[in-house]
C-alpha cells in the first residue's frame, strides 16, 4: 500500500514542522508550553497589578526578573478570548501561532483576536459565538495554568 499526502516543511517556534494543507485530517498537535506559560503569566501579572501587589508594570517586571517591555507585551495574553486560551492549553492552536505572533498588536476585541491568530472554527468550534454578551475574560486563572508556573 502506498499513501501519498501533500506536505509542506515549515519553520516556526524554533523547530521544522511538518505542515499539511488544510482541509487534510492531521493528528492533533501538541500543547506549546512557551504559549501556556505566557498566558499563565499574563495572567498573574495582571491579577497582582488589580490586587496592588504590584505597584506598576516596571516595579512588577523588575520583581520577576523580566524586562518591563517584555511584560507589557506578554500581559495582553491575560485578554485573550477564552475559547482560544482553552485551544492553546490543548494544543489545539492553529500550528504557525507563536508566541512573536500572539503578542504582536493583540486585538482586545475577541472575534478580531480569533482572525488575526488564524483561530478558525476548526479550531475553536463554536465556543465563539456564545461570547457576544462578555467582552472581557476573568482575570481569574484557567483551569491548568497553575501548575505550569510551579
Amino acid at each position: 500500500m502506498r499513501l501519498s499526502v501533500a506536505f509542506e516543511l515549515r519553520r516556526f517556534g524554533g523547530a521544522t514542522h511538518l505542515v499539511v494543507p488544510s482541509g487534510t485530517q492531521a493528528s492533533p498537535g501538541q500543547p506549546n508550553l512557551g504559549l501556556i506559560r505566557a498566558v499563565a503569566c499574563a495572567r498573574r501579572w495582571h491579577a497582582d497589578l488589580l490586587s496592588g501587589k504590584g505597584k506598576s508594570q516596571s516595579q512588577l517586571a523588575k520583581e520577576m526578573g523580566v524586562s518591563a517591555r517584555y511584560l507589557r507585551k506578554i500581559i495582553a495574553c491575560a485578554f485573550l478570548a477564552p475559547d482560544i486560551v482553552q485551544a492553546i492549553l490543548e494544543g489545539r492552536q492553529p500550528q504557525e501561532l507563536t508566541l512573536a505572533r500572539l503578542v504582536r498588536r493583540l486585538p482586545m476585541d475577541w472575534e478580531a483576536q480569533r482572525r488575526r491568530l488564524g483561530f478558525t472554527e476548526k479550531y475553536v468550534g463554536d465556543a465563539g459565538a456564545a461570547d457576544s454578551c462578555v467582552r472581557n475574560p476573568a482575570p481569574d486563572a484557567t483551569a491548568g495554568l497553575g501548575r505550569v508556573l510551579q
